[in-house]
């Protein structure tokens, strides 16, 4: 590997790895300040070509490969090399250390969803404060407004109380808790788990003995997905019986269709799917959930009947991910 190469390499490298981003008003500030301090490591290096290019070698990178697949990790690495060398420090011996800091950094960042969350929770139970009604009804058209806007700003979900000209008959109510449903045909809650824990923290709540009204998940064992397992292990039951001029014909775009479920008395919010027609108008309920939705609203205990909201998710301009928001 020549010197004119080499200097090419490490060109290439800072402009790969410090340019600016339009999007990360922090990783723009940081760009800005090493785009400041690149000529002044470029020209350190000057005198590390030689060792650079043997530790670069001896380690099977091939240079022209790198810089061919552009792979942002690759070239972190072979950047921070570079800066380990200029400062006398082994290669071998920094990247020890930071392998062996990887799972703090794992907790750290767990920790730090964790906070982030409760954030979120506790922004939205605040926000819903003196914006519900006292008794159990559907909300009026202010109510509504107000409600979809504090839950659209504070989730970053685009919730709607109506969709494509379908309504729910309330988007307020009472919600209960449900048993799994058989996900396709024949199945047993012993094969309806695929841990231990699973089966301990859930497997009480039971199985229906037929399918939810809109359907199995899969039409037989072999063909559920991990996408199909995800949809019965977050779903919502509402009362499609009860919607103005509801028919069959409308089943299919009710069938998994996504909704928002809040529990405004901790803010907790989960994402779930459309499966199942219910709950009955003597129950008291308006809504029903499966195990894993309660436990995210973290409503997951006897049969009590909370209020929650649940709306329309409106997935035009992107779908959100099944479960706990």
């Amino acid at each position: 590997m020549n010197v004119k190469l080499l200097s090419n390499l490490k060109t290439k490298l800072f402009k790969m790895l410090f340019k600016k981003s339009e999007k990360s008003p922090s990783f723009q500030f940081l760009a800005r300040k090493w785009e400041k301090r690149r000529k002044e490591l470029l020209n350190e290096f000057e005198d590390k070509h030689a060792e650079t290019a043997k530790w670069l070698s001896e380690k099977g990178i091939d240079v022209d490969e790198v810089l061919k697949r552009g792979t942002r990790g690759t070239m972190a690495a072979v950047a921070a090399s570079m800066i380990m060398l200029s400062s006398g420090i082994t290669p071998e011996r920094q990247l020890s250390k930071l392998s062996s800091e990887k799972p703090e950094v794992g907790t750290n960042r767990i920790t730090s969803d964790i906070k982030a969350k409760e954030v979120v929770d506790k922004a939205l139970a605040e926000a819903l404060i003196g914006k519900l009604p006292e008794s159990n009804r559907p909300l009026t058209v202010e109510e509504e407004r107000e409600i979809i806007t504090s839950v659209r700003e504070i989730t970053g979900v685009r919730v709607a109380a109506e969709l494509a000209d379908n309504r729910l008959n309330t988007n307020y109510g009472k919600i209960g808790l449900e048993q799994h449903l058989p996900r396709y045909p024949g199945e047993t809650i012993t094969e309806h788990f695929n841990s231990a824990n699973g089966r301990a923290a859930y497997g009480k709540s039971g199985m229906t003995k037929n399918r939810g009204a809109l359907g199995y998940f899969a039409p037989n064992k072999y063909a559920l997905t991990t996408e199909a397992i995800e949809k019965e292990k977050y779903y919502a039951v509402v009362q499609t019986f009860a919607i103005a001029g509801w028919d069959r014909s409308k089943s299919e775009w009710y069938r998994h269709r996504k909704v928002l479920i809040v529990n405004p008395a901790n803010g907790k919010s989960v994402v779930a799917v459309i499966a199942d027609s219910g709950p009955s108008r003597s129950t008291g309920k308006n809504f029903g959930g499966s195990p894993e939705a309660m436990d995210a609203l973290g409503i997951y205990y006897g049969n009590y009947k909370n209020p929650v909201l649940l709306f329309f998710i409106d997935e035009t301009d992107g779908s959100p991910k099944l479960g706990p928001i």
